[in-house]
């Protein structure tokens, strides 16, 4: 334990027997208060009690920052091991982010596509796809290792579309209009399908098709990086930096386009009628 978490520790303590000094003093008048034995036993107790619980919080840090070293030395040998043509360590990485492309996917499924293919499909036709670009993991994937398994997620699942939906796709042809991103109207109709996806019954079918049309027509107001990086941080769950590198901007400007695009977000809501009382 550190001087200041001692000093603290004490500190507590001195405060804890002048309280309990006092009260001595005022049920016992006269009595000699440091010769009481409970008193000092009880102090005591109390002193190793600070002392141990100090040295577990410090035992948590170092346990956590320890681990943390771990997994990044650990990514760091699974990146050389990649970068010299090694297939299972490419896959530990991949499975790694997982959970992640599979929010990405199913934030960015069209729902027409639900009942012909899952998410889980589309990642295995991705692990595929990044497979067989192994020998450009070095250039493509310097920045940021899950960035780089996200677009080519991204690019297997715009594929998946035009394959299923033909020409029934929303602007299929400029999907990546935004620095290899979604189009703005594929990010309009994927928030507005995912604020509303508590719609589900037979009877609120009327009014989710209302509430949709007013929804996407509101967000088509936002700007559309501020729209997108909204879709990014709240519903992929990116991070700020992560988002920042993928639409090509600063970390400062993606944290203001961030912040503005809630306060837009929240003000669209609002302004539906019925959506606040649902």
């Amino acid at each position: 334990m550190n001087s200041l978490g001692i000093q603290r520790c004490f500190g507590r303590l001195s405060q804890s027997r002048r309280g309990c000094c006092h009260k001595l003093h005022s049920n016992h008048a006269g009595r000699d208060n440091y010769a009481d034995k409970s008193f000092y036993r009880d102090t005591f107790s109390a002193m190793i009690g600070c002392y141990l619980r100090s040295i577990r919080r410090q035992d948590r840090i170092f346990s956590n920052k320890r681990q943390r070293v771990s997994a990044s030395e650990h990514e760091q040998e699974l990146i050389d091991r990649v970068i010299n043509g090694d297939e299972n360590a490419l896959a530990e990485l991949f499975s790694q982010h997982r959970d992640r492309l599979w929010r990405m996917v199913n934030f960015r499924m069209d729902p027409r596509l639900h009942g012909r293919v899952d998410a889980d499909d589309i990642l295995q036709e991705s692990w595929l796809s990044v497979v067989q670009r192994i020998d450009h993991f070095l250039s493509d994937a310097s920045r940021s290792i899950f960035v780089w398994f996200r677009l080519i997620t991204s690019q297997t699942l715009i594929d998946i579309h035009r394959r299923h939906l033909g020409t029934q796709k929303r602007n299929a042809g400029i999907e990546f209009s935004i620095n290899k991103g979604w189009s703005s109207e594929s990010t309009s109709f994927s928030l507005s399908f995912h604020l509303l996806g508590h719609l589900t019954s037979p009877t609120q079918a009327a009014l989710r098709e209302e509430l949709s049309q007013q929804l996407k027509a509101a967000l088509a107001s936002m700007n559309e990086i501020d729209r997108e990086v909204l879709a990014l941080r709240h519903f992929e769950q990116l991070s700020n930096r992560e988002t920042a590198q993928i639409l090509g901007i600063s970390d400062q400007a993606s944290s203001d386009r961030y912040m503005r695009a809630l306060g837009r977000l929240k003000g669209v809501l609002q302004a539906l009628p019925g959506f606040s009382d649902m």
